[in-house]
């Protein structure tokens, strides 16, 4: 390196330090460590040290009725009002089957009981203690059925500055059973590792700073290994049926899907809670495949606050469909 090129790079490093830039830092947060588990296992709180443990050995949690029965009916009712009010300005694309709603993103910026149902949940407390930070709601969604995905980590679509300080967490809004969708999980399977992202480039060939935010090709590539290899190393799939009130939580690294629905007169109502530490930045596959990518240490978004926890200011959506007016709907 020269002397003109050294003096670049120093330059580069510094600017990045004053505004508060970097690369991400990939070292597991202390709940991946043995170290945490021991310190856990000593819990005088039975309640945090058994879903904590269950999360740090299996990758998952049920917390049984985490949530008020009154609150939950009280939030369906909302929801199907709301779904009446607008049904007029719904576009195809919206439906799954059956004139049943496909995912819904961010519903509780428009019903605020959505909001309450997050504040309110016991499941909290343990995100809490695993995160070592108050735990924020970064952005939600309300399926009215089952969402039948295949098998698959959340982590690309949510990697975080810094790594894997995110959880997935799902409140049953009604019971699920085999037969109406239940999630379903490879316990075990989050102590794989990330795997090498460059071979999935390399096998697809594309080069890193060509990956889209949402990239259909990678993320096949990505989740049929993490699937293949869950199964290769002995992980055997498990359907999780909750009733009402229950909340699964699950870690960053689970490969976890939804299992096909097999009774379609049913629904299957939940709520699931995508959550950060406060300030935390969250990117998508473009940054999760490209180890060098300079971003910011502070979340670049506005948070408000609901009963002393911080709630993401996000924007409402359906199915993803983003060429559609969504102030029509009230």
């Amino acid at each position: 390196m020269n002397r003109q090129t050294y003096t670049k790079s120093i330059l580069k490093q510094f600017l990045n330090l004053i505004q508060n830039k970097g690369i991400i830092e990939e070292t597991p947060p202390d709940f991946f460590t043995d170290c945490f588990r021991e310190k856990t296992v000593k819990l005088n709180d039975d309640f945090i040290k058994k879903h904590s443990l269950e999360i740090i050995d299996n990758g998952y949690t049920v917390i049984r009725n985490s949530t008020d029965e009154n609150l939950i009916n009280t939030a369906v009712n909302e929801f199907k009002l709301w779904k009446n009010r607008n049904n007029p300005h719904f576009l195809n694309e919206f439906y799954k089957f059956n004139n049943r709603l496909d995912r819904i993103i961010n519903l509780h910026s428009r019903l605020n009981i959505f909001q309450e149902l997050f504040t309110s949940n016991s499941s909290l407390k343990i995100m809490d203690y695993l995160f070592m930070k108050d735990t924020c709601l970064y952005t939600s969604l309300f399926f009215e059925v089952g969402s039948t995905q295949d098998t698959h980590r959340d982590i690309p679509l949510f990697w975080t500055n810094p790594a894997y300080m995110y959880f997935g967490t799902w409140l049953a809004l009604e019971d699920v059973d085999s037969e109406n969708g239940p999630l379903v999980v490879y316990p075990g399977s989050h102590k794989l590792p990330l795997f090498d992202r460059n071979s999935f480039l390399k096998k697809i060939g594309r080069n890193s700073n060509d990956v889209k935010d949402i990239d259909e090709e990678l993320w096949k590539e990505y989740q049929d290994f993490c699937s293949q290899e869950s199964a290769r190393k002995g992980f055997v799939l498990r359907e999780v049926h909750v009733k009402k009130g229950d909340t699964i939580i699950w870690h960053p690294l689970l490969v976890h899907g939804g299992k096909e629905i097999i009774n379609k007169s049913r629904t299957r109502l939940s709520f699931v809670a995508h959550v950060t530490p406060y300030n935390t930045p969250v990117f998508h596959m473009n940054i999760f495949f490209n180890k060098q990518s300079v971003v910011p240490k502070n979340a670049p978004w506005k948070y408000h606050m609901l009963n002393n926890r911080y709630i993401m200011n996000s924007s409402l959506g359906i199915n993803h469909v983003s060429d559609f007016d969504y102030t029509k709907l009230i």
